[in-house]
This record gives C-alpha cells, sequence and structure tokens, in this order.
C-alpha cells in the first residue's frame, strides 16, 4: 500500500506556531473545558466519508479488503458516504472499522475521510472541515495566522457566542485522528457536520375555514375531510382575540421564520418581509423552491401566515396581525445542512432584529438515545440570548409529532433560558395524540389531532393552496402550534420592548392555562408531561406583562363552573373535578359489562384485548385516556400507574394500560407474551407484511411502520429497487420517501387483520392498512385522480373502471423480475423516521441510517436503531413537524419539523 502525508499528532506538534499555543491560552476556561470534550453523537459503525474521491466507480473498484466489502455509495454534498458490510461475520467491529478508514485514507485521489453519525432516524455527516472555537473577536485576519500554524487553511469565520474559524486541512486527513490532536493541544475543535431537515408534519387534507385555534365557540368547528360539523369547546384556544383587545403587534417587532422560505409575494405578507435571507447559499433572498422540486416548499409560508397575516378584510389573520417577519430559507429536500448553514440562519435573525425565532423543524425520535443539539443550534441559541441588546431573543421549537419523549431531544435540553418547546392541544383541550411529552415541554398551543379533528388554515404558496388558490386548509402538528406561541410573544414584545426572552417565557409559563385538571398528570409543582406547563393563554400573558390580572378574578368563584371552559376559581386550573369517570381501560369478558351503550366493545384479541374500550375515529377518548390503533386506552406512566393489577404500563414516559400476561399460553393464538415488557404482542416473522413494534424486521434496512404510524399492530418492511430484493414475493412499491417492500396479495384473505389487499391504485395487489379518505389511494404523478376510497371496505377503488375488483396481482404475479411500480404513493406515513432508501450504482439499495442487526457502536452496544415517530418523513430522518398538503405534489428526499 502506498503510504501518504498525513496530518498526525506528530505533525501537528511540528506545525504549532507561538501564535497558536497563545491562542489557546487565551480561551476561557470554560472554552478549554470543553475543548477537552469530544462529540457526543452516536457513530455508525458501517459508514464512512470520503473526500476528495474520484468518483464512485474508482472508489468501488479500488477498495479491496478481505473481510469488508461495499455495500453502496452515496453521495452528500462534497462527501461520498461509503456503507461497508462485512463478507462473513454479522457485524463491523470498530478495528475493522478503524482499519477500513485507514485504508480509504490512503487510496489514491483520496484527500480525507470522517466520521457519520445518527441524528434520530438520520445521519450527520462529516463535511471535511473542522470548526475551531477562537476568543470572540478574533477575527478572520487573525484566524488564519492561528489555523495555519496547525495545518488548517481558513475558509470562514464567524463570531457568534464565540469566535468561529472553519478550516480545511491542507494534507492528507483523517478527521477523528486529527480532531483528538487539536484537542489534546488544547483546543477546543469539532468536526463540521451536515444533516438534512425538514419541516415536521401531520397529514390533513380536509378544508375549513374557521380559525378556531384563536377563537373558538364551540360550534365553528368541523370535521376534517368531511365538513361535518364537530363538537368543540368554547374557549379551548389560545385566547388570542381577546389579547387584540390590548395590541395587535406593530411593525417594528420582527419575528424569524427559519423553515423553507416564505413566499413574501403572497398578497398577505405585502410589506411584511425584513431582510430575507437563504441560509444554504449565503444570499439575500427566502424565495421557497418550486414546488415541482419540494412539496414543503410552502410549509415556511404557511408558518409565516400564522405569525403575521395582516387584519386587512379577507384570508385569514395571524396572531400578531402587525408584526413583521424575518424570513429564512434553511430547509430544503435536496440539501444537507451543515452546521454553518444553521448558525448563519439564526445570526441572521438576530442581526436583522428580531425578537423572537420560530423553528418548526427538528431531528426525528427515535426514543433510543439522546440527539445532542447540533453545534450550530447551540452557537445559534447562545448567539440569540445576547440579542437585542443582551435582553435576548425567544427561540421558540415545534416539540415533534412523533408521540416520543422529549428527554430525548438535546436542542430543548440546553437549559438556556431563550428556548422554549412546544407541544399540541387540540379543539377540546387535550393533548393531540401524536404530541411529543416529556419534562423538557415549556407549554402546548392549539393544533389539529388525528381521526376526528379540524386543521389549521393558512397561507401557501400563491396559486398553490386547497384553498381560493392562495390558502390551504391542510395545515397542522407541532409545527402549527409553535408559530402561534411565538406570535404571541411578539405581541408582548410590541407592548414591551426592553422586556428580556427569558422573562416572556417565564411569563408564559406561569399564565398558561392547566387544561385537563382531572387527568392530566399535573404534578405537585403544576407541571405535566402532557402539557408542559399548560396552553398557552394570550390574554393573561399580556395581563401580567402589564402588571394586571384578569379582571374576572377580582371576585373568584368557589369552584370552576364545568358548563363553562374557563378557570372560573382562579386557581390555574381549567374545570376542576369536571372530568366524569369512564370504563374505559376495565377488564372484562364481553362488552356488556363495559356500559348500557351500544358503542362499548370489549376485544378478545389485539393491544387492548380483555379490556373495556370502542372506537375512536368518530367519538373522542374519555379523559385519561388515548387513541391507540383506533381504540382507546387509558394513560399511564411511571408516576401516574395503572390502577388496575392485571394491567402494565407500556412506557413510564407515558404509555397506556394494557392486559398483562405472565406467558405465551394467556396470549390469543397469533400472540405471544413479550417477557420483559409483560403484556401480549402479535407474533412475527419479520417478513413484509409482518407485525411488529420495533425491531423485529427483518433486512439491513428493516422497518417497523409502528402503530404510532397509524398502521395496526405495526407493518415490517424494508428498503428496495426492484421486486427482486422483496422476499416472500413482496412487491417494491415507489413512495415519495424511496421505494419499499410490500406484502403482495391476490384476495383480502392474504392480509392481516385491519389489512386489505389493494386491488387499484400505486399499491394494487399489495396489503396496505385500510383507507379513510381519497387522498390516500392516489399517486403524486397525474393520473390517479379516478382512484377512490370506498369507506365501506377501506379499499382503494377505481371508478373508472367497473371490473375493478377483479384479480389486480395478476400483474404483480406477470411482472418482469427487476421491475417496479412507479408512482409515488400519497399516505406513506410522514413523519422522518425512514431509512434512506438511495441506491447505488448497481441499483442495490443504499444501507440506510439505521445499524445492520447485531453491529456495535465504539462501546460494545448492539443496537438497531429503528424510529418509531407518528408519521415517518423521508430519507435521513431529521423529522418533520407539520401538515402535509393535500394535493402530495412530489417525492420528497429528506427531513424537518412541522
Amino acid at each position: 500500500m502506498r503510504h501518504r502525508f498525513a496530518l498526525t499528532s506528530s505533525v501537528i506538534a511540528a506545525l504549532f506556531s507561538v501564535n497558536a499555543v497563545q491562542a489557546a491560552d487565551s480561551l476561557t476556561p470554560e472554552a478549554q473545558q470543553r475543548g477537552r470534550e469530544s462529540v457526543p453523537y452516536l457513530r455508525n459503525n458501517n459508514k464512512i466519508a470520503v473526500f476528495g474521491a474520484p468518483s464512485q466507480a474508482e472508489l468501488r473498484r479500488a477498495f479491496d479488503n478481505a473481510t469488508l466489502r461495499i455495500r453502496s455509495i452515496s453521495a452528500h454534498n462534497e462527501a461520498l458516504v461509503v456503507t461497508l458490510e462485512p463478507v462473513i461475520r454479522q457485524r463491523i467491529d470498530p478495528p475493522e472499522l478503524r482499519a477500513a478508514e485507514a485504508y480509504l485514507q490512503n487510496l489514491p485521489g483520496v484527500k480525507g475521510i470522517g466520521p457519520v453519525y445518527f441524528e434520530g432516524d438520520g445521519l450527520q455527516v462529516s463535511t471535511g472541515r473542522v470548526w475551531v472555537y477562537l476568543p470572540k473577536g478574533t477575527g478572520a485576519a487573525k484566524a488564519q495566522g492561528i489555523l495555519s500554524g496547525i495545518g488548517l487553511h481558513l475558509v470562514d469565520y464567524e463570531d457568534a457566542f464565540d469566535g468561529i474559524a472553519v478550516g480545511v486541512p491542507m494534507l492528507s486527513f483523517s478527521m477523528d485522528a486529527l480532531i483528538r490532536d487539536l484537542l489534546a493541544a488544547g483546543y477546543h475543535a469539532v468536526p463540521e457536520l451536515m444533516k438534512k431537515s425538514f419541516p415536521r408534519l401531520i397529514p390533513s387534507d380536509p378544508y375549513f375555514a374557521k380559525q378556531w385555534s384563536l377563537r373558538n365557540t364551540g360550534d365553528n368547528v368541523t370535521r376534517a375531510g368531511s365538513q361535518a360539523p364537530l363538537e368543540g369547546v368554547a374557549f379551548a384556544d389560545a385566547r388570542v382575540s381577546e389579547a387584540w383587545e390590548w395590541t395587535t403587534g406593530v411593525s417594528t417587532t420582527l419575528v424569524g421564520v427559519l423553515d423553507s422560505g416564505t413566499d413574501c409575494t403572497h398578497p398577505e405578507l405585502a410589506g411584511k418581509c425584513e431582510q430575507p435571507y437563504n441560509a444554504i447559499t449565503n444570499k439575500p433572498s427566502a424565495e421557497p423552491p418550486p414546488l415541482s422540486q419540494d412539496m414543503m416548499a410552502g410549509h415556511g409560508t404557511s408558518v409565516a401566515g400564522i405569525i403575521a397575516a395582516p387584519i386587512d378584510g379577507k384570508g385569514m389573520v395571524g396572531v400578531c396581525p402587525s408584526c413583521r417577519i424575518v424570513p429564512v430559507r434553511l430547509i430544503d429536500s435536496g440539501i444537507f445542512l451543515t452546521d454553518m448553514m444553521i448558525l448563519r440562519g439564526f445570526k441572521h435573525a438576530v442581526d436583522a432584529g428580531a425578537s423572537v425565532i420560530n423553528n418548526s423543524w427538528g431531528p426525528s425520535v427515535s426514543g433510543t438515545y439522546l440527539i445532542p443539539v447540533s453545534q450550530g443550534e447551540l452557537q445559534g441559541i447562545k448567539y440569540a440570548g445576547q440579542g437585542r441588546g443582551g435582553r435576548g431573543v425567544l427561540v421558540v421549537y415545534a416539540a415533534g409529532n412523533e408521540n416520543a419523549d422529549t428527554k430525548y431531544l438535546g436542542h430543548l435540553r440546553t437549559g438556556e433560558p431563550n428556548v422554549m418547546g412546544i407541544a399540541a392541544s387540540n379543539h377540546r383541550d387535550r393533548r393531540s395524540s401524536y404530541s411529543n411529552f416529556g419534562e423538557f415541554l415549556d407549554i402546548s398551543a392549539p393544533t389539529n389531532d388525528e381521526a376526528i379533528t379540524p386543521s389549521i388554515i393558512s397561507l401557501d404558496i400563491v396559486g398553490a393552496g386547497d384553498l381560493a388558490k392562495d390558502y390551504t386548509s391542510a395545515f397542522g402538528g407541532t409545527s402549527a402550534a409553535a408559530p402561534v406561541v411565538s406570535g404571541i410573544a411578539a405581541l408582548m414584545f410590541s407592548l414591551d420592548p426592553e422586556v428580556t426572552a427569558a422573562r416572556v417565557r417565564e411569563i408564559l409559563n406561569e399564565t398558561a392555562d392547566k387544561v385537563d385538571a382531572d387527568r392530566g398528570f399535573w404534578d405537585a409543582q403544576g407541571f405535566s408531561v402532557l402539557y408542559g406547563h399548560g396552553r398557552v393563554n394570550a390574554l393573561r400573558a399580556i395581563l401580567s406583562l402589564k402588571g394586571q390580572h384578569d379582571p374576572a378574578c377580582d371576585a373568584p368563584q368557589a369552584a370552576d363552573d364545568c358548563q363553562v371552559h374557563l378557570d372560573e376559581n382562579c386557581d390555574g386550573f381549567v374545570d376542576e373535578g369536571c372530568s366524569e369517570s369512564s370504563n374505559v381501560g376495565l377488564l372484562c369478558a364481553e362488552a356488556s359489562e363495559c356500559g348500557p351503550e351500544n358503542h362499548w366493545l370489549c376485544p378478545s384479541a389485539g393491544k387492548v384485548r380483555g379490556a373495556c374500550t370502542y372506537s375512536c375515529v368518530d367519538m373522542p377518548c374519555p379523559d385519561g385516556s388515548m387513541c391507540l390503533v383506533g381504540r382507546c386506552a387509558p394513560y399511564c406512566n411511571k408516576d401516574n400507574p395503572c390502577p388496575q393489577s392485571d394491567t402494565v404500563c407500556t412506557d413510564e414516559g407515558l404509555g397506556v394500560c394494557l392486559r398483562k400476561c405472565e406467558s405465551s399460553t394467556d396470549c390469543p393464538a397469533d400472540e405471544i407474551c413479550d417477557p420483559v415488557k409483560g403484556y401480549c404482542k402479535l407474533d412475527t416473522d419479520g417478513l413484509p407484511g409482518s407485525p411488529c413494534t420495533s425491531d423485529e424486521c427483518k433486512g439491513a434496512q428493516g422497518l417497523c411502520l409502528s402503530e404510532g404510524m397509524g398502521f395496526p399492530d405495526g407493518y415490517c418492511t424494508h428498503a428496495c429497487s426492484v421486486n427482486a430484493h422483496c422476499e416472500n414475493k413482496g412487491k417494491c412499491i415507489a413512495t415519495m420517501n424511496g421505494s419499499f417492500c410490500y406484502k403482495a396479495c391476490s384476495f383480502d384473505g392474504d392480509c392481516r387483520q385491519h389489512y386489505v389487499c389493494e386491488q387499484a391504485g400505486p399499491r394494487a395487489g399489495t396489503c396496505y392498512k385500510k383507507c379513510d379518505k381519497d387522498s390516500q389511494c392516489r399517486g403524486t404523478e397525474p393520473g390517479w385522480e379516478h382512484i377512490v376510497c370506498e369507506l365501506s371496505t377501506g379499499r382503494c377503488v377505481d371508478t373508472e373502471e367497473p371490473d375493478a375488483g377483479t384479480d389486480a396481482a395478476e400483474d404483480a404475479a406477470t411482472e418482469p423480475d427487476g421491475a417496479s411500480d412507479a408512482q409515488d404513493e400519497p399516505d406513506f406515513p410522514v413523519e422522518a423516521g425512514v431509512a434512506d432508501a438511495a441506491t447505488d450504482a448497481t441499483g442495490q439499495p443504499e444501507a440506510g441510517a439505521h445499524p445492520q442487526d447485531g453491529e456495535q457502536d465504539d462501546d460494545g452496544c448492539s443496537c438497531r436503531m429503528v424510529g418509531t415517530p407518528t408519521k415517518p418523513w423521508g430519507s435521513l430522518g431529521v423529522m418533520m413537524m407539520a401538515w402535509l398538503w393535500s394535493r402530495r405534489r412530489r417525492r420528497m428526499p429528506v427531513t424537518g419539523r412541522v
């Protein structure tokens, strides 16, 4: 093997200059301590980033290793990410990985190699550049001298909380070794990383024209899809319309919208956009990408509408209608975000004068390990904390839509006083079933829910909306909740421009309504893992800021009036003692034991077997319970255990009570007893279409589409590019997130309970969950408009073909090996969690973001990361938080929050 001159500890020691050592000595003790810390990301042991390789084909030809082979290669900006797999063994050990890195580094033309980390269900990839932390104010000229003394060429510099010098190694390098040597020399240095990020989403395609989230009268809510009236709850809103009596904001109050870009040509945003900026290109424009390239292009415009749409007698109204926005394009489906892009997005919003920065995006939560805050975000948050002349800029994050614990989200755990995490509540002032939960929430805000729920109306890209062309009726998720809070905070900054960001956060938490008072898991300190400090109350927040209180509390009542959804006794809790008892969760042998009403069920199998329940598709679950695969089940956690001894809680953070089992003999014939969790689960072989809960699915890219994603008892799948890649004669179906295997079928009898054999549409000839709306049956390309959902059967049918009930799987049986369906699937779950399904030059599927079965990390831990969010979104899994356009526009390959 040819040896090449590389940056090693001895070389760096020789390169050090007096200036470099003095620069290290001038760091603060805090920075010096950070310099001894390593990057806390979880290493992906089967992926290596390679820089400067001539081509994928030449790299593949040159790689010669007896124990490892290249499974796939994918481009990530300037890096080629090489995915390795063992030839004989089932996993790649750390020594094998290091040997492969050394081999790749010494191949002709290779400039260097770097690490690849997990981020939730996605990846963080080294850019080949190094962040070196220097004292703030060092400046680019001095930084150039410092970096050249340690073998780095300065390519970028920014003053933020610290001075950030970005350098490229002058010689061949191993990023891990380079960082270790710099840390040992006293520098705080980290590899610059890049990732993909998208707005979070929750599907919602109904039309409704009333903004109940700002003023809920109880009768201005309609059901998603059918537009039938829904029973709302008066005052189950953010109390915004009452706060407008004090202020509608001022034009000098700016809100940064870090998102997918904003259509500033929208009539409702005329004169509203201040210093638009593209953090990806570093150019002065926040124009969203074309809809033909990115189906989430309008996400940022919808967020901006909720914040600042004006009162002009037309369209919709924002929470702070007289405020303006600083639109920053940061999210793009085709771009990996570098730390510098994220930092510059924050920095631009702060420097432009924003008082609030809204972030309806973030990483996908696998519910398995902590996702550290990125260096770019952390610097941006800290920089924002110093903004407004030291008073701070409030940073508002959507908490996410995966029904997962926020303890895994590092950006909500920074401890910075200017950061808020926002959960979701619905039109009845109850937790939205998809909303993330846990101790790192601040408050919740009104938005949509699943099943029987309204959506949130907002702006769309001009001419692209489903409502009057320029508006959308398909917004929701925590992406729509976060801008409600951002808008209320802007109202507060408008009233008092001198108030600190920390004080605004404090007031918003203190004045939030503690809804679901009886069964909301409120602790002695007034905090709930479901709602944080409560549902935001704009009126009380404004009054508190002005040093006043609600006049209704001048003579508080002795108790809350259960007929009026207000806090009449002024103790912070709404409707205490008003929740009615329910038999949901009581053990039963037959439905008659649950109650006289005919809606009661006592299932003999499934998750809620042997317990009283009813369908939550047409009726909301009672207080203290949640909708689980179409059935109501009681909430529980470590502090609120299941009340019955024969039941067990499924999660200590937030779970449901299920019937306990001692052995598989306690379970129905098609289920087994989980010996660790103590409840019955479906037996599975791990093949496509099989039931699953997390990690039972076979294949290096095995993925469980979980119950939380809307798949009853879970659904195993894995990435593919042709039918031949699918086991058990499965079919490879193209979706907007890539191609995945589904179980082939001819009749419904070939499919599990709750699934049908599709006879029309993009998934014809495969087992899939039952539909309940037409959009779930249509692809993203033209030609599927005639495919509709037959509600009586839950099957997609072709209205132009009377014989659509014939065996549509014949095509699958006669399809030549290697062919695959080409239409995008419209209703694949759309929150992050799906591994990258790109294929390499040989047609083999990319290995994706998840480790292989049995693979170990550097600590020897055998891991398999499979995301279980409410709706997985795309190839790299930085999750999306909010809405899905009712007209699915195009395949989208990446992630973020909505």
